[in-house]
């Protein structure tokens, strides 16, 4: 699947708030896992 950087930015911006609201590690992954 490819994508635009915006998109890949959203995506990690995403994440990185998931992590911090379930206080794990912000790991920068362009494929992250879903636990």
């Amino acid at each position: 699947m490819k994508m635009t950087k915006e998109e890949a930015q959203e995506i990690a911006k995403k994440i990185k708030e998931n992590s911090n609201k379930y206080g794990l590690p912000v790991k920068k992954k362009k494929n992250a896992s879903s636990t």
